[in-house]
């Protein structure tokens, strides 16, 4: 796979893992926090965009 096309699968991994994380902390400690679930979000949101922009960039090339 070429270098532009892995990145916006470490997006989605990075997002799953704080998703993860999220739900550990909740399940150890039984309180909500909010860094790695805005974490979630944020590398959801750049996953969705950068799949966007790689599909869109691919369609003109």
């Amino acid at each position: 796979m070429l270098k532009r096309i892995k990145n916006p699968f470490w997006f989605l991994a990075v997002a799953a893992a704080c998703a993860v994380l999220h739900n550990v902390i909740y399940g150890i400690w039984k309180v909500e926090e909010s860094v790695f679930f805005t974490m979630t979000f944020v590398f959801g949101i750049w996953f969705v965009v950068s799949a966007v922009i790689r599909l869109f960039s691919r369609k003109r090339s």
